[in-house]
């Protein structure tokens, strides 16, 4: 069971299974669950755990909070670039002011955030946009445009763009999957 625990935790953040075979098999099954008596709704429901938990193509839809992975003496400084990153990710982030605030240069400022969590701050901020516009993908009736510019995106090709490559479909084919995915929970 320590793939479906796997699966299980990644979950958290969202998964999709798109046209998998997995996803595919697991449809019919889910249908037919709730004619079945208990006993045998256990073992269908372990069943079909095991089977999505063993597809390779299961993709998390949510952005992974940073934790990064610092010496104890920089982790309050990591601290502080995080919170104001995580606060303002949805505006033009300033980081000459950001780097003045911690006594820093730019150039120091973005080296050091590289080397303690592995990625550049404007990477991380993208993570956080995207993050956020799948958040309202799923849960508000916003334009795709306006949703785009409410995480902090200035220019609309660029968020296709950089949605399209962070996960593997535009913003409209995953808010179209999700609501099918949405309407077949509900039947």
């Amino acid at each position: 069971m320590t793939s479906v625990a796997f699966m299980l935790k990644r979950s958290t953040m969202g998964l999709v299974f798109g046209d998998t075979k997995a996803a595919k098999n697991v449809e019919a099954r889910l249908r037919e669950i709730p004619s079945l008596s208990s006993a045998k709704r256990l073992a269908s429901l372990l069943s079909v755990l095991v089977e999505l938990a063993e597809e390779p193509q299961a993709q998390t839809i949510a952005t992974e909070i940073l934790q990064p992975l610092c010496r104890v003496e920089d982790r309050r400084r990591i601290d502080q670039i995080c919170s104001y990153l995580n606060q303002n990710f949805d505006k033009e982030v300033d980081f000459t002011e950001l780097a003045h605030a911690l006594h820093m240069s730019q150039a120091c400022l973005c080296r050091f955030f590289r080397r303690a969590t592995g990625r550049t701050m404007t990477t991380y901020i993208n993570q956080l946009r995207i993050g956020a516009a799948v958040h309202l993908l799923v849960n508000s009736d916003l334009s795709v445009l306006d949703i785009a510019f409410n995480v902090g995106f200035g220019n609309y090709s660029n968020f296709n763009r950089l949605f399209k490559s962070m996960k593997g479909s535009t913003p409209r084919s995953l808010r179209q999957e999700l609501a099918q995915t949405r309407d077949f929970i509900s039947q």
